[in-house]
This record gives structure tokens, sequence and C-alpha cells, in this order.
């Protein structure tokens, strides 16, 4: 490419930008027509007929005016009307993604063409999200509320795709589901209402695949297929065909509208006869491999304008080694877009950060791990977006609505504005969401 065209298309780019923020800007002001800026628009006054048709042939046709513009941007009727076609506002949505933008250059770093959203989410299995009723009436009763993000699994932890996946190894061996019909018409609803979708990808656990497809799985010291403590196989993270596999079907979910694509178990496995596994012949260590992919993934994953995160174990922040599993925080910062800490105090064991027992003391937990994450990270001068899974589920002690608050609270007294919420089940203290006492997490 020479470099006339690539500062063209440089220019192209920071007019995407400026051209988003304008309509934000403009919204929140509470303007009475939105600007509309298209691709096309700029391809013709920029002599670049062919630099976006490449990006959607790539299947990245992306909105110019970023997430929450209320429309694609393009006005209405096509091109060949009587006169120049006024678009006409859309209402704003129910669940604003951005109050206000705080920091431009944060925002231009982060991803071209994209507004940073500050999640406020809860996890949905792709059971859940398939069913219209359960969505509905969850939207109906957040709306209005600190709520703007659905976590939803693509592929879970057993293997199992939510949709049917046209990725060839998944059509193989039978890996998809019918859990949601079409994710398209529900991530475009979604959307539509101001809601930010994230696809959470399950990595290296993988019962489905390693049953199939024996060779790309951990073996033991026999040769046999390695089994973790529920007899569940694990993805070799040596292997660059398991890694092509996960952005396969990363890719996918991004086509299908998904904003942001989640890792999870993105790891070495950690329970079961861990000392019986055979990994071939590694080509480096665990941290080194796991951050490898990370940074794989984050440029296979590049022309689909999307975020990414990893989800990480809540001690990352705390120790100093990778606990044997390759998650280690300095070598993660940097190849994802956020971190998110799986800071349970239910994980804690007795005497973590001198609490005797950490589960019942949910804010002074979630505080002293979450200040851990951020003195490394500022330490390491880290752009990484913190943003932590938060307990919203029973083990020992009960979680009500005080302590997922008190979770809340102990984030945002750290400056940490994310979170996201985890209830296998998908029952949830919503009234965190709402406004009052607990939704600024003041209640302990």
């Amino acid at each position: 490419m020479n470099p006339e065209r690539e500062r063209q298309q440089r220019v192209a780019r920071g007019i995407m930008i400026a051209g988003g923020l304008f309509v934000l800007v403009t919204a929140v002001l509470g303007a009475a027509r939105p600007v509309g800026l298209t691709a096309g628009h700029l391809a013709e006054e920029l002599g670049l007929p062919d630099f976006f048709e490449h990006d959607t042939a790539e299947g990245s046709a992306v909105d110019p005016a970023g997430p929450g513009s209320g429309g694609t941007g393009a006005p209405p009727g096509g091109s060949g009307g009587p006169g120049p076609v006024v678009p006409v506002a859309s209402p704003a949505p129910p669940f604003p993604q951005l109050a206000q933008v705080l920091d431009f250059e944060r925002m231009v770093e982060k991803r071209p063409g994209r507004v940073p959203v500050e999640v406020h989410g809860v996890y949905l299995t792709g059971y859940t999200a398939g069913k219209t009723d359960t969505v509905d009436r969850m939207v109906r009763e957040l709306r209005g509320t600190q709520f703007n993000t659905f976590v939803i699994d693509v592929k879970n932890d057993a293997g199992r795709i939510s949709y049917r996946s046209d990725v060839p190894l998944a059509m193989q061996v039978g890996a998809s589901t019918k859990w949601i019909d079409d994710p398209e018409p529900l991530l475009t609803k979604l959307r539509a209402e101001g809601i930010y979708t994230i696809a959470r990808i399950v990595v290296f656990k993988d019962p489905v695949l390693t049953r199939k497809r024996p060779d790309l799985a951990i073996h033991d010291l026999s040769g046999n297929p390695w089994h973790d403590r529920t007899g569940a196989g694990w993805l070799n993270p040596y292997s660059h065909e398991t890694w092509d596999y996960t952005l396969a079907l990363a890719q996918e979910a991004a086509v299908k509208g998904f904003q942001e694509i989640q890792f999870d178990y993105v790891r070495f496995p950690s329970d079961g006869e861990t000392s019986q596994i055979a990994y071939g012949e590694p080509n480096g260590g665990k941290a080194d491999t796991i951050a490898d992919f990370l940074k794989y993934a984050h440029e296979k994953l590049q022309p689909y304008d999307v975020y990414l995160s990893a989800d990480i174990f809540g001690l990352v922040g705390t120790v100093t080694d990778d606990m044997g599993i390759g998650q280690k925080l300095e070598k993660i910062l940097g190849t994802v877009d956020y971190i998110s800490p799986m800071v349970y105090p239910s994980h804690y064991g007795a005497r973590n950060f001198g609490l005797e027992d950490p589960e019942s003391r949910p804010y002074e937990t979630v505080f002293a791990s979450l200040q851990d994450y951020r003195r490394r990270m500022t330490a390491a001068d880290s752009k990484t977006g913190l943003r932590p899974w938060l307990q919203d589920f029973s083990l020992r002690v009960h979680y009500g609505q005080a302590e997922v608050a008190g979770q809340i609270k102990a984030a945002r007294d750290l400056g940490v504005r994310e979170f996201i919420l985890w209830n296998p089940a998908n029952v949830y203290n919503l009234g965190v969401f709402k406004e009052g006492r607990e939704a600024n997490g003041e209640a302990r």
C-alpha cells in the first residue's frame, strides 16, 4: 500500500471517530436531528471507492457513529429520490451506553469507530438467552436503571455452542445446539434497546471437541486423553489448531452482531491429577502460551471491530507467579482491551487478605483483591480496562442484595466502575441496578 493511500485511510478513520462523537454529543445535548455520516460519503469525499467495500466484504459492516447511535447512519430511501433526505431522529434508547465522553484519547486508543461502554451487566446462559419471554421480562424490569449489558454464552464449558454454527469443525463434531434459534434478531433487538452484548466463549475446557478429536486434547502420561476432576476433557493450549477453532467461533459471533468477545477458561487446567499431564512438545512456558494466544486473537479479531476481554482467576492480581495455569497479570495486560477477574468472595480461603472468612466479608474481600489489581496495573502503566466479575450466588453464606451492593461499592471506592454479576442459574438481585442507595453501592 502506498503512503498516500495509508494517509487517506488514517484520515478516514479519524473522520469516522469524529462523526461518531458528533452524533453522540448531539444526542446527549438533546439535538433534534442527529447527523448521519456514512462510509459511502467518506469514500466518495476522499477518493477511496474500495476502502470501505473491503471492510464490508470481511463481514464488518460497522456503524461509523458507533454503538448506541440509534441507526446505521445511512439516510433511508436510497440516493435516487427527489432531493436530499434528512435523517429522522431516533428515540433515545432506554439503556444509554455512554453518559459522557470523559477521555477522547482513551476512546480513540481502544478501537477506532467504537465508543467504550461502562459495563454494568449480568451473565446469561445460551438456554436463558434463547427464552424470549425471560429476556424481555428482564429488559422491562431493568429499563431505566444502570444496567446496560448482557454477557451471553456462545460456547460454554461443556463445549456446546448456543446456536447452529457454520464453523466446519463445530459442524463436524456436532457442537451446536438450538438454544438460540437465530442470534441476529436477538442481538438487533438488544442493540435497539441500547444493551451492549458480549459473547462468552470458553476456550480450552471442551468435552465435546476432545471426545470427537482426541488428537487435540491434553493427554496423560500413558498417552490417553486426560480429564479433570469433573471428567471433562481439555484442549491442548499448545495446539494452534485449537486456537483457530476458538477464533473461528469468535469471528462468527462478531459477524452475527456481538460487540465484544470474552474468553473464559483461557488457561491451563488446575483441577484433577495435573501431575499426570503430558503436553507433548510444548513450545514455551504456560504464561507465554496464554499471552501468545491472546495476542493472536487480538490480531485475528482486529478487522471485526469488536472489543476483546479475558476472564482470569481472582488471585492473579495478588500472586506473583502464574499459579501453574498460565495466567500472569503483567503478561496478559496489553493483549486484550479488558480483563475480568473473578473476585468472588466465596472463592478465597480463610485468612486471604488477612480476613478470617472472606466469604462473609464481601466488601472487604473485593476491595482488597481489586486494590492489588489497581496497584500492579498502575505500576505497569497499563491501559487495559479492569472489569471484575462479582458474586450474585450463594454457597456457604447467603448473598442477597446487600452483599451484592457491597461488592459494587468496594469496586467503586477504588474507581472501578464496571462490573458483571455471575449467577449460573441466571437469578439475580436486580435491585442493585435500580436508582437509589443500593445501585450507588452505598449499602454494605
